[in-house]
């Protein structure tokens, strides 16, 4: 196992780790369900990577609610209190999230065009340098394209 394998296998561990913190600490809770309704109906391609956080969003939505865990607990806040928190919570932290998220795209999806292609250099190696750029530049914007329309995280539990 090379050094970037072992750092995906890490990375992935711990979306996961996210994951599986909200489904064991919140699977079936309003505040969760609350959650999720405000950011499918608010920001509808927020687990994608095109225009959400994708891979970060288990870990966006339970850092989110352990936030505002205490408030489950608060007496003086009504049940539309809590509603104006959550949302708020989410609606001021998302775009921070999206924007450090966009920028570890672009590193994310060079190291993953260059795994999944690398015998691409061997391969070309007979095409001038023009065509190999252009061969290069088409074939890393295809997979570019694939990579950000996947959707990373399925919420329906």
């Amino acid at each position: 196992m090379d050094i970037y394998d072992l750092d995906e296998f890490v990375s992935q561990f711990e979306q996961l780790e996210s994951y599986n913190a909200l489904i064991n600490e919140y699977s079936g809770t309003e505040i969760l369900k609350e959650a999720l309704l405000f950011m499918n109906d608010f920001f509808p391609e927020w687990t994608c990577h095109l225009n959400g956080i994708g891979k970060w969003s288990p870990e966006f939505i339970y850092t989110s609610l352990e936030n505002l865990a205490h408030l489950q607990n608060e007496t003086e806040y009504s049940s539309a209190d809590i509603l104006k928190e959550i949302y708020a919570e989410l609606a001021q932290n998302y775009p921070i999230k999206k924007s450090n998220y966009a920028l570890f795209l672009v590193d994310e999806i060079s190291t993953a065009f260059d795994i999944a292609n690398e015998d691409f250099d061997y391969v070309n190696r007979h095409l001038s340098v023009e065509n190999y750029t252009a061969l290069y530049k088409m074939q890393l914007n295809d997979f570019k394209k694939e990579y950000l329309n996947r959707v990373t995280f399925d919420f329906d539990f």
